[in-house]
């Protein structure tokens, strides 16, 4: 999944996806997780990767920049 994000995010730099929309690209067939795997799965891939390049648009969802 965190890939899935990762993946969808930098394919639209500066586009805002909710964390709705997020869930349902990186798990389409996944009705147990939730929208909460979405937000600590953007945890994660900020942690691994150390980049600041997801940015949470505060009342929205997030957006990747360049």
């Amino acid at each position: 999944m965190e890939f899935n994000i990762l993946y969808y995010l930098a394919l639209h730099p500066g586009w805002t996806f909710t964390r709705e929309q997020l869930y349902q690209y990186a798990m389409p067939n996944d009705f147990a997780s939730g929208l909460e795997s979405v937000t600590s799965r953007i945890y994660k891939i900020r942690k691994k990767l150390n980049i600041n390049a997801i940015q949470t648009v505060h009342g929205y969802g997030y957006r990747f920049e360049k």
